[in-house]
């Protein structure tokens, strides 16, 4: 099992860098393709949405889609991941509710 780490993940989903973001790319598929998990623990996860609002300054809405997205591959495999779609779909019902974008 290969577990991610938060600078490849934020690599992956930004793609600021083309190099990184196709090295990070082609680790996930050669694993996944190899019947291999790839995990994101949630630490990660954490410090991913951590990077995500302070250092890309990405609004709520965007980080809920990158996040969401996240959870919908088939290459990766999430620690607990009940736990994280709850919060997930929880805060994208009060952004509705509020009427800012999704």
């Amino acid at each position: 099992m290969l577990g991610l780490d938060t600078n490849v993940l934020v690599r992956y989903l930004v793609r600021d860098d083309p190099l990184q973001f196709e090295r990070a790319r082609r680790l996930i598929k050669r694993k996944s393709d190899g019947g291999e998990p790839v995990l994101v623990s949630l630490l990660v996860l954490l410090e991913t949405e951590w990077a995500l609002r302070s250092r890309y300054e990405l609004s709520k809405a965007e980080i809920l889609s990158a996040l969401s997205a996240l959870l919908d591959a088939v290459d990766l495999a999430f620690e607990d991941e009940t736990s994280i779609e709850r919060p997930l779909f929880l805060e994208a019902l009060r952004c509705r509710l509020r009427g800012l974008p999704r």
